[in-house]
């Protein structure tokens, strides 16, 4: 089981505020993908999204 986290937080005009939870997303997607091949089950969770 997977619980990716994510700042919410600005990195300057640059980069969408979002930025760490969808690089934690779709790492984690990547992780399940690679559980799966080798034929092993795993799922993630929602992204848990933290701020101030």
């Amino acid at each position: 089981m997977l619980f990716p986290l994510g700042v919410i937080e600005e990195h300057g005009p640059h980069l969408p505020l979002g930025t760490d939870s969808y690089w934690s997303y779709a790492s984690s997607r990547g992780i399940l993908e690679e559980l799966n091949k080798k034929g092993r089950a795993g799922f993630d969770c929602s992204t848990i999204l933290l701020g101030n």
